[in-house]
């Protein structure tokens, strides 16, 4: 790959200075920003993206167009269209926690060249006599994706040979995931109920009294699951007397009285995690008889 990059460096050469000899005789070289270029003809363009709205459960290869339009048609210098990522990878889409890498693709979705150049990823778009060019950034998978607003940023160069006649135009390439996340529990034996309100029945309290039942959360979001007691304890239902029992949630045990959290990192988007849960009376000494109830509020929530 070394001897062929040589060799395609050294035609680029020859042909660039043939076409200032065909020019002027003379160049010049500019500057814009951290932007270094040849003007000898000079090339005006703007650059516009799309956000793509993903449909979480969608199995196709997803694409976001980008296109770049001219102040006037590519007739003369313009044979390629750079466009630069920010790192030596690829034009990685990212939300801060979560990465989407993607390839740049014509309208058959065919692949643009790739080239790493001073550290960067590049990819050469041929082009001759147009005043706009359409390419797609397209996604490397058709797994579902974490939910959240993703952002990746391209540089756009027009070139004649490898050589820079443009400033670098940066632009940014955005994807919006949906979040999803839906939560039921398994109705048997002790269970009861549907949509928000679910029941455990523990018959007869005793010392040792306990209930067994799980959560299924459906999702493409990080979340957290918290617990809390409304009445930090089961209590009697025509006194204030309060029955203790602790909670075991995926395997940490604690007091229902003090609630507890835990975070989750949702490692497969839009698979079913089940997290399960145990109640467990620990003393019933000397408690009124009757009828204990307790709300024991499970929140789930997207982070």
């Amino acid at each position: 790959m070394k001897t062929k990059a040589t060799v395609i460096t050294t035609i680029k050469q020859l042909a660039i200075l043939a076409s200032l000899a065909l020019c002027s005789g003379v160049s010049s070289f500019s500057s814009y920003g951290n932007s270094y270029y040849y003007d000898f003809c000079p090339t005006e363009f703007t650059v516009n993206t799309d956000t793509l709205a993903w449909q979480a459960n969608r199995n196709n290869l997803q694409t976001i167009p980008i296109q770049v339009n001219f102040s006037k048609r590519t007739d003369t210098c313009v044979t390629h269209i750079l466009f630069y990522t920010d790192n030596n990878t690829s034009l990685v889409l990212s939300n801060g926690t979560d990465d989407i890498e993607t390839d740049l693709v014509d309208r058959q979705r065919n692949f643009y060249a790739q080239y790493s150049i001073d550290g960067r990823i590049a990819w050469a778009v041929p082009i001759y006599r147009k005043k706009r060019l359409k390419v797609w950034a397209q996604l490397r998978t058709t797994e579902a994706q974490i939910a959240g607003n993703y952002t990746g940023i391209t540089s756009v160069v027009a070139s004649y040979y490898g050589y820079h006649i443009s400033p670098e135009v940066w632009t940014s390439v955005n994807a919006e995931v949906p979040s999803i996340l839906d939560v039921s529990v398994p109705t048997s034996g002790a269970v009861s109920g549907s949509g928000s309100y679910y029941y455990v029945e523990l018959g007869t309290l005793y010392n040792g009294s306990s209930a067994n039942w799980q959560i299924n959360i459906y999702s493409n979001v990080h979340y957290n699951v918290n617990v809390a007691s409304e009445n930090r304890g089961l209590k009697h239902e025509s006194s204030n007397a309060l029955i203790p029992y602790t909670v075991e949630m995926d395997g940490t045990v604690f007091d229902a009285a003090s609630g507890y959290s835990k975070g989750y990192t949702n490692y497969n988007p839009l698979s079913t995690s089940s997290i399960p849960f145990k109640v467990n009376v620990t003393d019933v000494d000397f408690k009124p008889a009757g009828r204990y109830i307790d709300n024991l509020i499970v929140t789930v929530s997207a982070r």
